[in-house]
């Protein structure tokens, strides 16, 4: 029995040892985050050679609500 270790309890702040990681919740999500064309790398016909662009935001209307409606099947997908 004597080779057992014993311990002190901690008596500081528990807080100062593990910082609380808050995760975002899930309505502070915005449509762009699920956006599947932001970020995406394009080829535009300009000239002979074609001109690479990459999305970086979806066009939105004067009242802030994006342009277009978005569907599964990317024929019928008028976002822009």
């Amino acid at each position: 029995m004597s080779d057992i270790p014993v311990f002190s309890p901690y008596e500081g702040d528990i807080d100062d040892m593990c910082p609380i990681y808050e995760s975002p919740e899930a309505d502070d999500f915005t449509s762009e985050s699920w956006d599947k064309y932001l970020s995406a790398q394009v080829l535009l016909p300009k000239g002979d050679p074609q001109q690479r662009g990459q999305v970086i935001h979806r066009k939105r209307d004067n009242n802030g609500q994006p342009i277009g409606l978005r569907q599964q099947n990317p024929l019928l997908d008028t976002g822009i």
